[in-house]
């Protein structure tokens, strides 16, 4: 057994292979309301929902009808929304190419090229940054940058090492990808 799981509650197993093991509850639950196409998932560790089960988030490869290249941008579905507003915090120019939301007050993020932060300075393309959230959303993200990765620690250090995929994980390690091939990274990608 690798799991035990239930998203009503806690109980004790009587027979079978989970006999004498004690579910564990993960602590969301869908209800009678619950929209159908809505579902629980597990997200870098945690559980969320009900959500939609075609959500998803990415950063525009360019300004157009749908955020800018600054943006995060979510779809539910249904319809868009920008949920991280580059433009707010002065990053017009700029170009989001790695970001993970780690939680609703964290989020992960690289750019395509050096950029200026407020309160941060100057990072590299080869750096990950975090954004602590004091709100989200169109015209109204606020927050605070901290250096997560310096890159240059890694040898990333000529021009071109762009990190431009990264997922980070609750227990605080991050897998990232870069399109150039370089001694510390097998195969593109690293966990750190």
């Amino acid at each position: 057994m690798i799991q035990f799981l239930s998203y009503e509650g806690s109980f004790t197993a009587v027979g079978g292979p989970a006999d004498g093991l004690t579910i564990t509850d993960i602590g969301v639950a869908e209800t009678s309301s619950t929209p159908v196409g809505q579902l629980l998932q597990l997200i870098d560790g945690v559980w969320i929902g009900p959500a939609s089960e075609n959500t998803f988030w990415f950063s525009p490869d360019r300004d157009g009808l749908v955020g800018n290249a600054e943006d995060i941008v979510r779809f539910d579905g249904s319809g868009y929304s920008t949920v991280f507003d580059g433009s707010a915090l002065g990053l017009s120019r700029s170009k989001i190419d790695a970001f993970d939301i780690l939680d609703d007050t964290m989020i992960l993020m690289s750019f395509d090229r050096p950029v200026t932060l407020a309160g941060l300075g100057r990072v590299d393309d080869s750096d990950v940054v975090k954004f602590k959230v004091a709100s989200l959303g169109e015209g109204s993200t606020a927050g605070s940058f901290e250096l997560f990765l310096d890159g240059s620690e890694l040898g990333l250090t000529r021009g071109g090492e762009d990190i431009d995929a990264l997922t980070g994980s609750s227990d605080g390690s991050i897998m990232i990808h870069s399109r150039v091939r370089h001694p510390s990274i097998l195969m593109g990608v690293m966990l750190i």
